[in-house]
């Protein structure tokens, strides 16, 4: 079997396996109505220079 054959079918394969996910989040009630909190934390960018050079501090130095 050749490789662009193969990556068609796995291809094929990937995109009925993404319908099904999708169809049973959709259609099924309690899969729908699941919910789970995502939380994300944002740094600014002076603070992430910040912690960059101190992280970094000494690392560049000549020995």
């Amino acid at each position: 079997m050749s490789l662009r054959k193969f990556n068609g079918v796995m291809g094929v394969l990937h995109l009925i396996q993404g319908l099904l996910m999708l169809g049973v989040a959709l259609f099924f009630d309690k899969i729908a109505s699941l919910g789970i909190p995502i939380f994300s934390y944002f740094l600014n960018l002076v603070a992430k220079s910040v912690l960059a050079w101190i992280a970094f501090a000494g690392v560049m130095q000549p020995a």
